[in-house]
């Protein structure tokens, strides 16, 4: 009933019909129909003035999807999803140095419904990602939210959900996507190179010895040479740098074709 705007609303809006079929009474005669073509209006109506709340999330880091399951049914257009806290812990008992605010979305979903689709934004997902200890298992995944996430259908905001009493995630789906290496640069002069990938990489992870420079892009390079060795921060990001040892370069110097 509350998916339909125009519906219970108030008086004007609020109508009953009914079959011979509703009820009968205790002769057993059936109750005299009420056509939908002349329904018969309701003498009080009481507005839903009941705030909703909620009650339970899913959280899908490989599709960057966050859904939001309600008590009732909610006005989707009057979303705010900055109003959002994803937490480690259900009291954030360490701060926001485990917590992401969201900073919007995607898309949400348009159809005014109990439960509220929210297409996460790659920046808010990186947040999350380069936080170790938070949205990586359903042990530290939880969810608080201010009044104004969302309301009703009846303008009515939900009632909150404190940082100090975060809900857990009834489904998690951790990210399975393999990262790729979107692009690079590399300076010569320094030996300075920085990788971009296209999600949170994990920095201690970094391997250079598997890295190599190649003189082309075809399957069969002609000239190919290790990194051999340099210095990295090994911090956890999208962008990678390391600055190749002296030994390195002058392999690379020494290939006139590369």
């Amino acid at each position: 009933l509350k998916q339909r705007e125009n519906m219970a609303t108030g008086r004007t809006d609020t109508y009953l019909s009914l079959t011979g079929a509703a009820l009968v009474d205790m002769n057993g005669q059936p109750v005299v129909a009420i056509n939908a073509s002349s329904p018969i209006q309701v003498n009080r109506f009481t507005e839903d003035a009941r705030a909703a709340d909620l009650i339970e999330f899913d959280l899908d880091m490989n599709d960057r999807v966050l859904t939001l399951v309600f008590t009732e049914t909610m006005n989707a257009s009057a979303i705010w999803v900055t109003q959002v806290t994803i937490q480690a812990g259900a009291n954030n008992s360490d701060g926001l140095s485990s917590a992401v605010t969201l900073s919007g979305a995607i898309s949400t979903s348009q159809t005014d419904l109990t439960i509220i689709n929210i297409s996460l934004s790659k920046p808010d997902t990186e947040a999350i990602k380069i936080i170790p200890a938070l949205g990586s298992t359903s042990a530290n995944t939880f969810l608080s939210a201010t009044a104004l996430l969302i309301s009703d259908q009846n303008g009515v905001d939900i009632n909150p959900v404190p940082v100090s009493t975060a809900i857990g995630v009834r489904t998690f789906t951790p990210d399975s996507t393999a990262p790729v290496l979107n692009g690079f640069t590399f300076n010569l002069t320094s030996g300075l190179l920085v990788m971009t990938f296209s999600e949170t990489m994990l920095g201690t992870s970094l391997n250079m010895s598997r890295f190599y420079f190649v003189n082309d892009a075809t399957s069969t390079p002609s000239q190919s040479v290790p990194i051999a060795g340099g210095q990295y921060a090994a911090a956890d990001g999208e962008v990678q740098e390391l600055v190749l040892s002296t030994n390195a370069m002058n392999d690379i110097k020494r290939i006139t074709d590369m």
